[in-house]
């Protein structure tokens, strides 16, 4: 039994800097979906919480509140202007992130138009596009 000779170092491949680029690409893409989540996540709950409110005053009129209503307008004014901004400010930064994505789905697309041997690569990438594709409908 003889111990196995150990390998010489391989030279890297032609198409290891783009898939290494690639993989970047991917991870940026993948980080890009978390955070659209996120921020969809906290315009469903700001909308929920404006939808709440305004159950809770429609509840409070048809108890013949009218005179309790008054006084919280100016609450509910100022909420409805804090969810107003919020919502601008999760609209700037989804258009941010969308041309960001756009961006990295392009050069993810540019370094691999060199390596199309390489189909579980494709495979992968045309999935996380499909599913990109499917998350913006």
């Amino acid at each position: 039994n003889e111990a196995p000779t150990p390998a010489a170092p391989s030279r890297p491949r032609q198409g290891d800097a783009e898939a290494v680029l690639a993989s970047g690409a991917l991870h940026a893409l993948l980080h890009d979906r978390v955070v659209l989540r996120a921020n969809l996540r906290d315009y469903d709950l700001a909308f929920e919480a404006g939808a709440s409110e305004v159950r809770r005053l429609r509840e409070c009129l048809a108890r013949g509140g009218a005179g309790q209503l008054r006084g919280r307008l100016g609450e509910v004014r100022e909420r409805l202007a804090n969810v107003r901004e919020a919502q601008t400010d999760l609209h700037r930064e989804n258009l941010e992130l969308v041309a960001v994505h756009e961006e990295l789905l392009e050069l993810s697309r540019s370094a691999l138009a060199d390596a199309r041997a390489d189909t579980e690569l494709d495979a992968l990438v045309d999935g996380l596009a499909a599913e990109n594709e499917a998350l913006w409908r």
